[in-house]
This record gives C-alpha cells, structure tokens and sequence, in this order.
C-alpha cells in the first residue's frame, strides 16, 4: 500500500466498516488495549502486534517509613 493509504476496515466490536489510515487504526486501538477481549489480543499478537499482549498494570510503590 502507498504511503497515506486508505483502507476500509471494520471495527473490532463488529461495526459497520469505514475508512481510515492503517496508522490511526493501529493508534486507536494500541490506545485502547486494556478494553480488548483475550481473544482480540490474541488475534492482534497473531498477526504480529507484540504490543497487544497482556497488559501491565501500574504496581504501587512500596510504603517507606
């Protein structure tokens, strides 16, 4: 695909498809992450998102007196 391409995509919740840059898709929905399902992540890690693996949660920080 040429640079500023466009493609049609779907919505990963099933929606109807509309037409956004590959880069914003993959922006929105890194962005998004934590409310994908498994089985979306999964899919994503799939086609070789790494980044949709399992999500990290912020650990507190440890109480010093």
């Amino acid at each position: 695909m040429p640079h500023g391409g466009n493609e049609d995509r779907a919505d990963l919740v099933g929606a109807e498809p509309m037409r956004v840059k590959p880069g914003v898709w993959v922006s929105a929905t890194k962005s998004r992450r934590g409310k994908l399902t498994a089985e979306q992540r999964a899919a994503l890690v799939e086609l070789g998102m790494d980044w949709a693996g399992p999500v990290a949660l912020p650990q507190a920080a440890p109480d010093s007196f």
